[in-house]
Parts: C-alpha cells; structure tokens; sequence
C-alpha cells in the first residue's frame, strides 16, 4: 500500500462522521486509488505522477462528500457531562508542580496559550459557564482536559496538596465564548514533551521541549519557538521535534528543530526556521516557507508552494504539486541548483540569473502537472 496515496484518502474524509456507510465508501475509494496507483507504476509511471494522477481521478469527490455529516464536537463519551458543577475560577496564580515533565492538554474550543516563564509556572483560565477545564496530576505528567458541567452532585473528595491544587484551578470555560482560554507558563527545560489537541481552539505555543504534537480540527496554530531550545541532537541527547496537524486550521510556525512536520487539509502554512528535515503536506493550502533545513520535502494537491532558501546548502529539496505553481528561491542562484523537472502542461523558468549546476550542493526535485515552475 502507497502511504501518499492512504494520506490522500484519509485526509478526504478526515472531516467526514464515519457510518457504516462512509466508511465502507472510504475503504472502496481507498482500494480503487491504490488499485490505480499500482496500475499505474506497473505501466512505467514515476510514482510522483503515478499519485497525481490518482488525485486527478478524485477530482469531485468533494461534492460528493459535502452531503454526508461532517464530524461534531466530542460528545459525552470524551467530556464527561456527569462531572461535578465547579466553583469558577479566574485569574492567575502559580502552581508548585515541580516534578511536571510531560503536558497533554485536551480541550474542545478553549484557546491554549503554552509559553515559557522564567518564574514558577502560572495558570491562567478565563472562564464562561457551560464547561470547566480539569487540571490534574498523574505521575509526572500535567493534564488539562475541558468537561461539560452540571449542576448534580459534588466532587470526588481529593485530600492533599494535590486535590487542593486540582478544586482550585477547575475553572468554568463556555463552549460558545470566545474569550475562554487557558494558559499555561512553564520555565524552559521543564518539559520534556507536549501534546496538545483542541477541536475549534487556536492554540499558540512558544516553549522549547524535546518532543511537540498539536492537533486541531478547525483551529488555527500559532508556534514560536526560541531556537537554542530545540536544536537537533548533540551527543546523544534527544532532538526537537515538531509535529503539527489541523484539518482547516492555518500553520504559523517559526523555529529551529531537528525535525519539523505540518499536516493540513484546506490551511495555509506559513514556515520560517530550520530542521535537519522538515516535512509539510496540504490538500488546498498555499505553503510558503523559508528556511536552511538540510532535507525539504513539500506536497500539495491544488495549492502553491512558495520556497525560500536560506542557505547555500547542502540540501535536498523535493517539491510537487498538482495544480499549483512552485517557487523556488535559492541563497546563493549564482551557483545554481543540481535540479529534476517533471510537469506536464506548466513552464519551467530560470530567474535572477540561476541556472542548472550539476555539481551544486543544493539538488531540487520538483514535479507538477497543470502548474509552472520557477528557479531562481
């Protein structure tokens, strides 16, 4: 099985409520594309355009799927609506949880602010009335996760510093506000890994930690990250690394990381930074990016890639589009780029005096089939 191809479809009905029906008519598209992929190859296709033309057969597909239920918030069975009415909280305060080593934050539609502090670590709610975020301790991990409130019984009985910490900060957060928010104030070098996932909330996140995973349906992500935190492995140590995902969310991410990947279906990506290897893929989002990473691999369906190098090199940049145009911009165009094309009605053009170097450090691979290509 072709894993571009599988993204492809997944990313399809990524939005898409799965029902018997759905799913059934996910796995028979699944099957054909990859049928036809393999067809396709075997006939002495490259498999870059083996998949464009797979993605070509989905045009429509769109309008097909526009009919079906799309995906809802997380119901009951993910925020428990039988929690305890909470007293609300808001403000500021710190917290003395010292031993926090791991964060995983799952909320609907609050925003989440995650940002490094040269104090004590602070939490901030500003709250509504339909919902409440939980914050608690399990081993040396911080959770926070938003739940629906009603006006039933108390809560459980928590003893201890911990349980007093935890009835302080269960704030109220109202599903419909747009002025919900949690955020949380971390000194640099605390954490050593990240996982955030919202459904409708923005999410803004600018500590250093080893390992990052932000996951929104419809939120935007914003990250910016000082690069002397997350620089790639020195001496054994754990590198940086990035992982962001959003269905129609935009990315905004600036950085140094050791490895950077960007998921989206209809969102922009705007990237400024470096990483050994960075890695976007979108469906109908424009990707423009700068930076001096040492491996660049960008895909996109129906949208344009905008590439900025900002190193003369070493690199590897591969870059493919279907029915959008490819930018690419090199530090040093004097010395040219070791550069493969593969479009079908686009043009190819050399700008600002670049031209084709076999011996250049920087090696392109660019591929499209309706759109235009520009080296310079």
């Amino acid at each position: 099985m072709n894993k571009t191809v599988e993204r492809i479809v997944n990313l399809l009905f990524d939005n898409v409520e799965m029902t018997e029906e759905t799913l059934a008519m996910r796995d028979e598209v699944m099957n054909n594309c990859q049928d036809r992929f393999a067809s396709l190859v075997a006939d002495g296709y490259a498999e870059d355009d083996a998949v464009a033309a797979v993605v070509e057969s989905l045009n429509g597909m769109d309008e097909v799927l526009k009919d079906y239920p799309r995906k809802q918030a997380p119901d009951a069975g993910f925020f428990d609506k039988d929690d305890a009415a909470q007293a609300p909280f808001e403000g500021t305060t710190a917290i003395a949880w010292d031993q926090i080593r791991h964060l995983r934050v799952n909320v609907r539609s609050a925003e989440v602010e995650v940002s490094e502090t040269e104090g004590r670590q602070t939490v901030e709610v500003q709250a509504g009335s339909h919902s409440y975020i939980d914050l608690r301790v399990d081993g040396d991990t911080l959770v926070a996760t938003q739940k629906n409130r009603a006006a039933a019984s108390e809560a459980p009985n928590e003893n201890g510093l911990l349980g007093s910490l935890a009835r302080l900060f269960r704030g109220a957060v109202s599903l419909g506000d747009d002025s919900c928010r949690l955020s949380l104030g971390l000194p640099a070098g605390m954490l050593e890994s990240a996982r955030i996932q919202t459904f409708s909330g923005d999410v803004a996140f600018s500590l250093p930690a080893p390992e990052v995973s932000i996951q929104t349906t419809s939120g935007d992500v914003d990250v910016s990250v000082a690069s002397d935190g997350t620089k790639a492995a020195v001496g054994g140590e754990r590198a940086g690394k990035m992982t962001v995902v959003t269905v129609s969310g935009d990315l905004d991410v600036r950085g140094e990381f050791a490895r950077a990947d960007m998921t989206t279906t209809s969102g922009d990506v705007d990237y400024r930074g470096t990483a050994d290897q960075l890695t976007i893929t979108t469906v109908s989002g424009d990707v423009e990016a700068e930076s001096c990473s040492a491996r660049i691999s960008v895909s996109v369906v129906s949208g344009d890639v905008d590439l900025t190098l900002t190193s003369p090199g070493p690199a590897e940049v591969k870059a493919a589009s279907v029915s959008g145009d490819v930018e690419i911009r090199l530090a040093d165009p004097a010395a040219g780029a070791c550069a493969s094309f593969r479009t079908k009605t686009g043009d190819v053009t050399w700008h600002s005096g670049a031209r084709s170097n076999p011996d250049a450090p920087v090696r392109l691979d660019i591929s499209t089939i309706s759109g235009d290509i520009g080296i310079g």
